[in-house]
């Protein structure tokens, strides 16, 4: 890596020799400049003056257009041995540029220039750089992806995984800013498989694989099951096959009333910060009703839409308030689905398929 390094042995006898007293106005210059390559930029290091007086350091330089730019380091970047590292970007080339910093004080003071030279790299190493730094680290339910750019050029994740629901999932993040993304819907071990692209010219790196388990107590996923007995308005309930977890629902259009029953539950929950999730397809457009059913009778009712769809989409319901109101969730607790047709239409039956129906942590 090609790197200049400017010693500023003269200057520093300079200022040593002068009293800050005796030269109102000046304030002593950063020393020990190195300026290094990096993608699209150049990165900075120097030393900071020893003053009381230093406020941040002026980097200024003219682009390829010939224009000024300045950027400003305040002092609080700098790092506890007195050094501090700063970047540079927005570089389209990788010609030779001149760049001067001067220090200023908080009287108003200010340093004689250092003028130090630097070339950047090229844009197109942008992907490759931010994948170094991609991490997972799990989270409640889920996974923590992080990423760093501090080149700040426009890059885009895509990561691609199968969720707790059984459902393969394909996600874009920006990842143009250091930053990080919360992945949801896990329960087990999940492999992540990440590729990183530039936006300016579309190159994409290999593909990465990663792997991470989220912090989740078994105790507190809790797999639905419908009761099959006591389930009403229904013609039949058919396993799917292929599917863990999956039952198809032809339901009784005529019927008085159509509800899932669910299995009463075996344990009491151990927490309320819940939600109930679940995937769904749906041959209409169908209106629904949740009903916790207590051994007091006491119920909260929580409805929301299924629009009609032969893809398997996923919903996620917050039931937090509805347990902690009703104080569902001991043994022996149950719960209605009920579910009903918005407008009159001509046919005596209707489908709808239900798969991994989970109550999880929030």
């Amino acid at each position: 890596m090609k790197k200049y390094i400017l010693f500023l042995t003269g200057l520093l006898f300079l200022a040593s020799a002068c009293n800050d007293d005796d030269v109102k106005g000046v304030i002593e210059p950063v020393t020990e400049v190195e300026c290094s390559p990096f993608v699209g930029s150049v990165q900075m290091k120097w030393k900071n003056p020893a003053s009381e007086d230093w406020y941040y350091t002026l980097i200024s330089y003219k682009d390829a257009d010939g224009r000024t730019v300045n950027k400003k380091v305040s002092r609080f970047s700098g790092s506890p041995d007195h050094t501090t590292t700063a970047f540079v970007g927005g570089f389209t080339d990788t010609n030779e540029y001149e760049f001067t910093l001067t220090t200023h004080g908080y009287s108003g003071a200010s340093s004689v220039p250092v003028v130090v030279k630097g070339t950047p790299d090229d844009r197109s190493g942008a992907a490759a750089y931010v994948m170094e730094s991609v991490q997972f680290e799990p989270k409640e339910a889920g996974a923590r992806l992080s990423w760093v750019n501090e080149t700040e050029i426009g890059v885009t994740l895509h990561v691609s995984y199968t969720n707790g629901l059984g459902m393969y999932m394909e996600e874009e993040v920006d990842a143009t800013f250091t930053g990080d993304y919360a992945i949801t819907d896990l329960v087990g071990k999940t492999t992540f498989i990440v590729r990183a692209e530039n936006v300016a010219d579309g190159t994409m790196t290999d593909e990465s694989t990663y792997e991470a388990s989220p912090i989740v107590d078994p105790r507190d996923v809790i797999l639905i099951e419908p009761n099959l007995e006591k389930s009403y308005g229904i013609k039949s309930i058919t396993p799917i096959e292929g599917e863990d977890n999956a039952y198809r629902y032809v339901f009784d259009y005529n019927a008085a009333e159509r509800f899932i029953l669910s299995v009463p539950m075996e344990q009491s929950l151990r927490r309320t910060d819940m939600m109930l999730v679940f995937q769904y397809k749906s041959s209409i457009l169908a209106r629904t009703q949740l009903m916790f059913m207590t051994n007091t009778g006491l119920r909260f009712d929580y409805d929301w839409n299924l629009p009609a769809t032969d893809e398997w989409t996923t919903v996620t319901l917050d039931i937090q308030t509805a347990l902690e109101q009703t104080k569902w969730g001991n043994a022996g607790n149950t719960f209605r689905i009920l579910i009903w047709h918005e407008k009159e239409l001509p046919i005596s039956e209707y489908t709808i398929d239900f798969r991994n129906m989970y109550m999880r942590p929030k």
